[in-house]
């Protein structure tokens, strides 16, 4: 899973712009990241990227010293690829001797036939090639007339999940995947336009109207899965590259990736996640003493989940200080090493014992995948005097390996998907990460609290998700993936 941000300003440079849109995404992906913006002008593309967060590639250079006023940006989570300088993004190619950038967020699944396709050998191509720099080697070999026909000659054989930004010469253009796995989203700033992951980039990227006032940019529209989006020196244009197919929305994106304060489908994601914590107290309640949320995807399902249980008679409050969060350590899950990803476990919870203390508690959190976390958390718990440890998770058991975004194919391979170790047993589960209980939520249910708090218009309903980590249905095929 990445960030990308694309941008088109009648006025004003765009790499500050890019940096903090790429900064506010940085939940999605912090191995690497870049900007690449073109300065028509000079006519020529300037570029910085770098590995780390876009504080740590940015340290000792602005990116006000990039000169133009279109560009795109990209915050890196490696799926296909090693977590390597070569694989960051945005990657440069060159087409018919022009300079062009590319970004991308999502995962191909066919990848190595594309490569076993291609003639061309050169740097795009090795053993541990990403499958965003295979795809800026179709596009520099390619004998189209135009970059705009390079794409429509090159898209159609991608297979998987992807949202893809491209910047040459002067122009941005934005492709996504027929089933639009991912959110990517087009926003306006005065004359300015705005493509993004999330919609929340919209609210922290202003203007000042002609009163002095600040005014956000504004969402406009979804990217339409199958849709050609151009912007920049040739005006604005859009078309299908592809028939569009039975939209599949990746459910998980509601549940853990997207950013509270962004709105997807019309749906507030914040929202979202407090009701499927109120259908996670119908269907799974349990007498305590205090609910504590592992901070800070798990929060909104917990004060859901408190609220509903209230509700229902239960006398238990919530406790949100009840496990600590240090703001030092971001991400887990986005770290692209299982080593480091234990190490920043020690570092990123601790409790406040006397909260804890002599009590039964119910820990919220929205998923268990690896399982790492929660025993980390159970085991303070304990430690902390807890008299019983009650676990409930706001989505039903991760069984299955993600292919489209979500590095978990390599634990899928390691058997380190605790759900599918134990074939789902909830009970086998909760007795392997040492709590009292464990409940899921239903998918049933999972699906509806998202269509609850959809705003009148969505196009969502309940078959339009891509639900594969919980039921092995892959829509787009497994093409290179073996998933038994």
């Amino acid at each position: 899973m990445c960030g990308i941000v694309g941008v088109v300003n009648e006025s004003r440079e765009a790499g500050p712009d890019i940096f903090f849109a790429c900064t506010e995404m940085q939940h999605r992906g912090k191995e690497s990241g870049g900007i690449a913006v073109f300065d028509e002008e000079a006519g020529y593309m300037d570029k910085h990227i770098g590995m780390g967060d876009m504080a740590q590639v940015f340290m000792g250079k602005s990116a006000a010293s990039l000169r133009g006023k279109i560009g795109i940006g990209h915050v890196r989570y490696s799926n296909t690829g090693s977590s390597s300088l070569k694989n960051a993004q945005p990657v440069i190619g060159f087409f018919r001797g022009k300079e062009f950038a590319c970004g991308h967020n999502g995962n191909l699944v066919n990848t190595k036939a594309l490569m076993n396709e291609c003639s061309m050998v050169n740097r795009f191509f090795d053993s541990d090639c990403s499958d965003t720099r295979v795809v800026a080697g179709m596009i520099s070999q390619s004998r189209a007339a135009s970059f705009k026909e390079a794409l429509l000659e090159v898209l159609p054989k991608l297979e998987g999940a992807f949202c893809f930004l491209f910047l040459c010469d002067g122009n941005l253009y934005a492709a996504r995947d027929p089933y639009g796995f991912h959110p990517f989203q087009l926003g306006r700033r005065g004359r300015d336009c705005i493509l993004a992951s999330e919609s929340m980039v919209f609210d922290h990227l202003s203007i000042e109207s002609p009163s002095r006032v600040e005014r956000s940019a504004e969402f406009e529209r979804d990217i339409s899965p199958g849709e050609l989006f151009i912007a920049g020196r040739s005006g604005e244009y859009s078309m299908m590259w592809s028939e569009p197919k039975n939209l599949k929305f990746d459910i998980f994106e509601y549940i853990y990736f997207l950013r509270p304060d962004s709105k997807v489908y019309g749906v507030r994601v914040e929202l979202a996640r407090r009701m499927m914590g109120r259908y996670l107290a119908e269907e799974q309640p349990a007498e305590a003493d205090i609910i504590v949320p592992v901070r800070s995807s798990g929060s909104a399902a917990s004060r859901g989940y408190a609220e509903r249980m209230r509700e229902m008679g239960y006398l238990c409050k919530e406790e949100p200080e009840g496990l600590f969060r240090p703001n030092v350590v971001g991400r887990v899950w986005v770290e692209p090493f299982q080593e480091i990803r234990e190490e920043y476990l020690r570092l990123k919870f601790n409790i406040i014992p006397e909260l804890i203390d002599g009590r039964d508690v119910i820990v919220v959190d929205d998923s268990i995948v690896r399982g790492n976390t929660i025993k980390r958390i159970v085991k303070l718990m304990r430690q902390g005097g807890a008299r019983k440890v009650h676990v409930r998770i706001s989505c039903p058991p991760y069984m299955w390996p993600d292919i489209y975004g979500n590095d978990t194919y390599k634990d899928y391979q390691n058997d380190r998907l605790v759900a599918l170790t134990l074939m789902g047993d909830a009970a086998a589960i909760a007795k392997s990460i040492g709590v009292d209980s464990l409940g899921y939520l239903s998918l049933e249910k999972t699906k509806r609290a998202i269509l609850d708090v959809k705003e009148p218009g969505s196009i969502l309903d309940m078959d339009s998700f891509y639900d594969g980590v919980f039921t092995k249905k892959y829509p787009a095929g497994t093409g290179d993936y073996i998933i038994r």
